[in-house]
C-alpha cells in the first residue's frame, strides 16, 4: 500500500501490455474506467525499458486514485 491511499475493494487497475503500447486503467466496481494511461512499450529497447514504462503507467492511474482520496 502507498502512503495516504487507502485500500479500495471497489477499484481495480487493469493493464494491457502489447508489442507497441502499454495501456493501464483504473476501473470501478461497475466496470467504468475512471482513469486511463497509455505509454509506448519500448519492447525494442528491451525488457527493462518495457518494465519501466509499465511501472509509469500503473503509477499514473494510481496517482489519480491518490488525488481523489486527497479531495475528500
Amino acid at each position: 500500500r502507498d502512503q495516504g491511499v487507502p485500500y479500495r475493494e471497489d477499484m481495480t487497475i487493469g493493464v494491457d501490455v502489447g508489442g507497441t503500447k502499454i495501456h493501464a486503467g483504473l476501473v470501478d466496481a461497475s466496470g467504468r474506467v475512471q482513469k486511463r494511461a497509455k505509454l509506448p512499450s519500448t519492447a525494442k529497447r528491451g525488457q527493462a525499458a518495457t518494465l519501466k514504462n509499465l511501472a509509469h503507467a500503473i503509477k499514473a492511474v494510481w496517482a489519480f486514485l491518490a488525488n481523489q482520496h486527497g479531495r475528500h
